[in-house]
């Protein structure tokens, strides 16, 4: 008889550290409690984005998350009065290596709720070594099971592409070939719910890249340490709650203004987003999709992906000796400025030789 292997369960070592903020009756900000202490750049960022100070009650819970070098902070921030009268209010700050709103922020309303009950860091600890050793944890406050989220692609699929496309419509071609060339983008808007909402949507018209690591989803230029993981980035997608990212061009090759529904060009980029005949076709493709009662985020991803993918092929098809060189689609009788565009993807491709 086979003896039964017993299977160790799944660990969650995305983890990568638990922060605990709170703002007391004397107006004092201070990080109370952290497991493992981090570098003093990522408390700062923490302190920077959980803004205590500006949380009003009457809005409930507030959840918000961004990235930094190579770590996910995603912060939940509540009233405090229940773990101690001097505390006004407080925010769980979690650091991962992941990007998975969705779950994290369920974990840290778990985290949220078993530090009011207990009012005591020592079950938060409990919990975050749980889901860091076997994946998950279950308590009376309610459970938590990691694999409920992990592999399935929901988080990545649930942005609203479609709603990126009703804003921008018939400029939504530029947003896709920035992506496509690997640009740099920044985002500009007032309401930051809303800002994290848009960029977590652009890296769907590249989703065979499967890359949401280029989100810096809200940067705040005046954290040295922000600047300088941009300029160390090289390509991302970065959002921003100050108007005056619009005037640095140097900082990016496009610029989306949510409030104003615009797409800019940098003067420096202007070349690479000469509209060719195949960019008014695929233009046109993106209005007929949105249009389309039956159409879905769901299916407009898909259609999305397959117009990538035929163009990539087409790419494919071309290359001589594993590469594709500038000649080489000068020889190809394309459409005025259609060349240029392609060396620029085949190039983020990684199909050109450095």
């Amino acid at each position: 008889r086979k003896m039964s292997v017993l299977q160790a369960p799944p660990k969650d070592t995305t983890l990568k550290g638990l922060s605990i903020i709170e703002l007391d009756k004397n107006h004092d900000v201070n990080i109370v409690w952290n497991h493992p202490p981090l570098a003093a750049h990522f408390d700062k960022l923490a302190l920077d984005k959980a803004d205590i100070t500006k949380y009003n009650p009457d809005q409930g819970d507030v959840t918000t998350y961004t990235k930094m070098k190579d770590k996910w902070l995603y912060i939940h921030t509540t009233s405090g009065s229940e773990v101690n009268p001097n505390v006004v209010t407080f925010s769980l700050c979690l650091f991962t290596d992941t990007f998975n709103p969705e779950k994290y922020l369920s974990l840290l309303s778990l985290m949220s709720s078993l530090y009011k009950s207990h009012k005591s860091p020592t079950k938060l600890m409990e919990c975050y070594l749980n889901v860091f050793t076997t994946g998950s944890h279950k308590c009376a406050e309610g459970s938590f099971i990691s694999a409920d989220y992990d592999g399935k692609r929901d988080h990545l699929l649930a942005s609203p592409l479609l709603a990126v496309l009703k804003l921008f419509e018939e400029s939504s071609w530029i947003l896709w070939s920035a992506l496509l060339m690997k640009k740099r983008i920044v985002v500009y808007g007032q309401d930051l719910p809303k800002l994290l909402n848009f960029t977590r949507a652009l890296p769907l018209f590249v989703l065979h890249r499967q890359d949401w690591n280029l989100l810096r989803p809200n940067v705040d230029l005046r954290n040295p340490a922000e600047a300088e993981d941009l300029e160390q980035a090289g390509v991302y997608i970065a959002g921003f709650t100050t108007p005056q990212i619009k005037q640095k061009e140097d900082l990016y090759d496009i610029c989306v203004d949510l409030s104003a529904q615009t797409i800019s060009i940098a003067e420096h980029a202007r070349d690479d987003f000469i509209q060719t005949k195949f960019h008014q076709e695929f233009s046109s493709f993106l209005t007929l999709a949105v249009e389309s009662e039956q159409v879905t985020d769901q299916k407009l991803i898909m259609a999305i992906k397959k117009k990538t993918g035929e163009l990539i092929g087409r790419l494919q098809k071309i290359k001589q000796d594993g590469n594709i060189t500038f000649s080489l689609l000068s020889e190809q009788n394309l459409p005025p400025n259609m060349d240029a565009f392609l060396y620029s993807v085949a190039s983020a491709e990684g199909m050109t030789k450095v």
